[in-house]
């Protein structure tokens, strides 16, 4: 420290220098005081411990939401309903919300889907009820890398009242065949 002192007697930096140290050194003598105890929260009673530990009840609204949003990320996400039966997202499930009891994929297929189903379907409803001046109707025949599936769709696009490209997927069905005209006609038909 005297050498600093002595080499930087002419430098307008050493002032600052030494408030800086000086700052340093009293908030880290400041930090080695025992700070006074704090007000203790109240420990958990057993029966308090026992109900942090039971299920969500199937019909609860956590489990419900848990549930609805497992069944967005399959439907999103083009996840297989047995997804819900992996090891690996069981245990994802099991970490993030120990109570929640996961539904079987047949759950998932029978309940869940029809339930987005009928909300997504009156959402479009409502979409294509309100003030639409022309629809244009496009259709797509398109198939998977990972498998021979193809599957042929209907959308309809329309400019809404704030200019904005509104697209909806009327829909979608597997298409088997050649992807000639006739067949393309005759699916249609179906």
């Amino acid at each position: 420290m005297t050498f600093l002192m002595t080499r930087s007697n002419g430098n307008p930096h050493h002032a600052e220098y030494e408030k800086d140290t000086a700052a340093a050194t009293a908030t880290a003598a400041a930090k080695r005081k025992v700070a006074p105890p704090s007000p203790r929260t109240p420990t958990p009673s057993v029966a308090d411990f026992l109900e942090k530990a039971k299920k969500f009840a199937n019909d609860s609204a956590k489990a419900k939401g848990i549930t609805k949003r497992i069944m967005e990320f399959i439907a999103l996400d083009d996840q297989p309903f047995s997804v819900v039966e992996d090891v690996g997202f069981r245990r994802l499930i099991d970490h993030i919300e120990p109570r929640y009891t996961m539904p079987s994929r047949r759950h998932f297929s029978d309940v869940c889907l029809p339930e987005m189903y009928n909300v997504v379907s009156t959402h479009v409803h409502e979409l294509l009820a309100t003030d639409i001046a022309a629809l244009s109707f496009t259709t797509d025949i398109w198939s998977s890398d990972v498998s021979p599936t193809s599957m042929l769709s209907l959308t309809a696009q329309w400019i809404d009242t704030d200019f904005k490209l509104q697209k909806i997927v009327l829909h979608s069905q597997e298409f088997r065949g050649s992807h000639t005209a006739v067949a393309i006609s005759e699916a249609f038909g179906r």
